[in-house]
Formats: structure tokens, C-alpha cells, sequence
């Protein structure tokens, strides 16, 4: 049986099985595109998602690979941080000096309530410093313009909080004193040194720095030319310092002293 279908001037055959009725026909045009999708369905590969294991798996390893960067890396910061103080007080030391050089008077630096800071040298603490009769008659020189006023503060070099300066080598022990006991070492106020017109230096001890975190580093100034030298040491909560590390620490210090005497000695004796 066929039937007779015109578009325009367009004529298609459609070829129909006599034995359906319409109904059945249609039926049979619409299950054969959705038979072929089932097929092509059965063949796809499922997509699964994760289980719980797996999730926790991955939960683990994470916060495993956490707490090993996050250590690591607050203590490089700090260790930064402790670096920049370093560089900060020997430039403050620098511009101590050339204060000393450029007013043409002595300019001392003390470390006193987590503060270095730099003022003129007053006369009245002229007999707390051990020095040649020499050096303390140049020193009364220099300060003869002075006023007697109550010295100002020329510069403040402000550090991050728990910073130290001692004037005696920290070891372990220290370590665990009471918060009250180190905040007492703090406040009391420590001269680090006095700068001369010439650029020279007095009151030179060695001096040591020491953050929050137990990091030390050796502060010592040349007598000569006055010139800062700050070098990291150790830090407190790996090992205290063995004796023989503080005797080598102290006999290098010796002998750069020495070896200074002896070349200034050797200029005054050659003839002008």
C-alpha cells in the first residue's frame, strides 16, 4: 500500500505496511531511534565519583604537607625578620658615627626599654667611662661647646617586640628565665658605645642581640675606625655554647686587638 504525498512540486512515495494499522505504524517510526540510543547508552563507561576513603586519603595528605611548609616557613620569616634587625642597628651605629663626625662633638648610644638611641655625650658621665687620660682629655675637648642642658635624643632605632641587647653573652639557662627577670634586663639601660669627632670609638665591649625567639647575634665596634661589625651566632633552644666556642669567640676578639695595637704602634714609631 502506498500513499501519495505532494510538497509544492515536489511528490515523495511512502512506502506503508498494509498489515498495521496507523497507529502501529507510528508506533514502529518512533521505537527505532530510541532502541538505537539504548544501545548506545549500554556501551558508554560510568562515570563514578570519589568514596569517603578516598576523600579522607586526600584530607590527610594535605594537612600532613601543611604542617611541614607552615614551620618551615614562619621560621624563615622570622629568621628574615631578625636579619633586617641586624642590618638596622649597624646602620644606626653608621649614622651614630657620622653624627659624631659632622657636629664635631661625641655622640654616645645607649639601648635602654627596647630602644637604641642616639644623643650627645653629656659631660657629667665622662668619669663613668675606663679610658687613657689621653682619650678622656680629648673627649673634654670635643665637649667644651656643649651646653649643660639636658641631652635630646638625635635618633630612636625602635626593634620588634622581645628584642634584647645584653652585655653579657646569653646561654641557655637564660632561656628559661622568668618573663618579669627579662623584662628587668631590658629596661635597665646599657651603653653600647661613644663615637668620637675623629670617627673612633670607646666603650666598646662586645654586646649581643637576642630576639624572641632565642636567635643571638654578636655586636662588637672597631676602636679604631669605629665601625660596626654584627654577626649571627647561635640560637638559645637548639644547644647552649660550649666553653671552648666562648674561649675561641674571645681569643679571635684578642687577637683582631692585638693585631690593631701593634699596626698603630708601628705608625707612630715611623718618622714624620
Amino acid at each position: 500500500m502506498t500513499s501519495r504525498t505532494t510538497t509544492g512540486r515536489r511528490t515523495r512515495m511512502v512506502r506503508l505496511n498494509p498489515h498495521l494499522n496507523s497507529q502501529a505504524r507510528v508506533t514502529s517510526a518512533v521505537a527505532r531511534p530510541t532502541a538505537r540510543t539504548h544501545v548506545l547508552l549500554k556501551f558508554r563507561p560510568v562515570r563514578r565519583g570519589f568514596t569517603l576513603i578516598e576523600i579522607l586519603i586526600v584530607v590527610t595528605i594535605l594537612m600532613m604537607a601543611t604542617a611541614v611548609i607552615i614551620p618551615f616557613t614562619d621560621s624563615t620569616f622570622a629568621e628574615r625578620r631578625f636579619q633586617n634587625s641586624m642590618d638596622r642597628v649597624s646602620g644606626h651605629l653608621l649614622s651614630a658615627r657620622l653624627e659624631a663626625m659632622e657636629r664635631r662633638l661625641p655622640v654616645e648610644v645607649n639601648w635602654s626599654d627596647g630602644h637604641m638611641e642616639t644623643r650627645i655625650f653629656s659631660l657629667d658621665s665622662i668619669e663613668s667611662i675606663e679610658v687613657g687620660e689621653e682619650l678622656a682629655m680629648q673627649v673634654g675637648e670635643a665637649a667644651s661647646g656643649m651646653s649643660d642642658a639636658e641631652p635630646q635624643y638625635i635618633e630612636q632605632l625602635q626593634l620588634p617586640p622581645g628584642t634584647q641587647c645584653r652585655d653579657q653573652q646569653p646561654v641557655e639557662v637564660e632561656s628559661w628565665a622568668p618573663q618579669e627577670q627579662l623584662d628587668a634586663q631590658d629596661s635597665s639601660a646599657i651603653r653600647i658605645a661613644v663615637f668620637l669627632p675623629d670617627g673612633s670609638v670607646i666603650e666598646r665591649r662586645p654586646r649581643w642581640l637576642v630576639d624572641q625567639d632565642g636567635r643571638v647575634a654578636a655586636l662588637w665596634i672597631d676602636r679604631r675606625t669605629g665601625l660596626p661589625s654584627i654577626q649571627r651566632q647561635f640560637d638559645l633552644d637548639e644547644a647552649s655554647m660550649e666553653e671552648e666556642e666562648v674561649n675561641e669567640f674571645d681569643s679571635i676578639d684578642r687577637d683582631r686587638d692585638s693585631s690593631t695595637d701593634a699596626l698603630g704602634e708601628s705608625d707612630e714609631g715611623q718618622p714624620s
